[in-house]
This record gives C-alpha cells, sequence and structure tokens, in this order.
C-alpha cells in the first residue's frame, strides 16, 4: 500500500490559499466589457456590487472592470436570458391553452 507524506508544518489551509493564489494569478486582473441599454432599464448606469465594492457601469461604454465584477456582470446577464427565455414559452404554452380551452 502507498504511503501518503505530506510537507511538516503545512497545513489544509496554506495549500488551500496557495491554490487560490495560483488560480488567480492564471486570470486577468480587468475585463473589458460594454452593457447594451435595454428598454426596460432604469437610468443611464448599471449597478453592481461584488464583496462590498459598489459600482455604476455605465450603458453603452466600454469600460475595464475588475474581473470578479465582470464575471458578476456575465453570469446576472446570462440568468436573465435564460429568465426570458423561460416566460416566452409558458406564455406560448399558455395562449395555446386558451385557444384549446375557448375553441370547446
Amino acid at each position: 500500500m502507498a504511503k501518503v507524506t505530506t510537507e511538516p508544518n503545512r497545513s489544509a489551509a496554506d495549500a488551500h490559499l496557495e491554490m487560490i493564489t495560483a488560480l488567480r494569478a492564471k486570470r486577468p486582473e480587468t475585463k473589458r466589457m460594454e452593457i447594451p441599454s435595454t428598454e426596460s432599464q432604469e437610468g443611464n448606469s448599471f449597478f453592481v456590487s461584488v464583496n462590498g465594492r459598489r459600482f455604476l457601469v455605465p450603458y453603452d461604454t466600454q469600460v475595464d472592470l475588475p474581473y470578479e465584477v465582470a464575471k458578476v456582470i456575465e453570469e446576472s446577464r446570462a440568468s436573465d436570458k435564460a429568465v426570458t427565455a423561460r416566460r416566452r414559452k409558458l406564455a406560448g404554452q399558455l395562449n395555446d391553452t386558451a385557444r384549446k380551452l375557448l375553441q370547446i
């Protein structure tokens, strides 16, 4: 049976911190992005808060944002698209059901 060895005086927390540091070093610090304006928007900028840091990002303007902030915005926009698609699908099903009921 193989013997598992660990480095002396190295905790799991130290190993985890080292791994996180290495991963962060591989990704860019900032990301350039543009948030397109929509008909349903309120105001001329998009509010986002990440880890206690708040940002007002102007619509229709390319800006450099911290990587974490850009990631949150991208995930939010992807979620919005998924919700919109689901709403459209449900609305279509509701319309089909209403048509069937009205034909009876």
